[in-house]
């Protein structure tokens, strides 16, 4: 066997592929195979997906197991702050000031580290992990720092419209 089977639709030299189209191995150039295996566009002729990409299983479990960092990250958090507010200590953690320009001027955003990381950790997933992370953002700090930071249209868009739908949520509570 010869070839590749498209798993996502692309277009290669100007032909489209849909998921389950034969590729022949001549329309992939050979230094864009592995980027196209990894990123699950292509597998091997004969092969299951899952094989083929390079130490990965799936974006599910990715993101998976970036949730399950997070959670931890949550819970030394709560750990930290339970053992400080029992040793005493009352002071909040300090919000952070970002300069932010948008629509051709400099605001200030004020961020506690918690906001920060998480959009910190959104930036860091490719466009299709991020949308659904900020789906379900609850954070309206981490989302203006997401769509102030993050230039990519789909990351971009979905923040703009859980801002909106977080907005909504808190116009309708008060």
């Amino acid at each position: 066997m010869n070839g590749f089977i498209c798993t996502k639709g692309l277009a290669l030299s100007g032909v489209e592929y849909k998921p389950g189209d034969h590729i022949p191995a001549e329309a992939v150039l050979p230094n864009r195979v592995r980027a196209l295996i990894n990123q699950s566009y292509i597998t091997r002729e004969g092969e299951d997906p899952t094989e083929s990409r390079k130490a990965g299983s799936t974006d599910g479990a990715k993101l998976a197991a970036l949730r399950s960092e997070v959670d931890e990250l949550k819970a030394k958090n709560d750990a930290l702050s339970e053992a400080l507010e029992a040793a005493g200590a009352t002071q909040a953690p300090a919000a952070i000031i970002i300069p932010l320009t948008a629509d051709g001027g400099v605001y200030e955003q004020e961020a506690k580290p918690e906001s920060i990381i998480a959009a910190a950790a959104v930036l860091q997933l490719t466009v299709e992990e991020a949308e659904k992370v900020i789906a379900e953002t609850t954070d309206p700090v981490a989302v203006i720092l997401i769509h102030a930071l993050d230039s990519r249209k789909g990351v971009k868009a979905a923040a703009e419209a859980r801002g909106k739908a977080l907005e909504e949520e808190s116009d309708g509570e008060a």
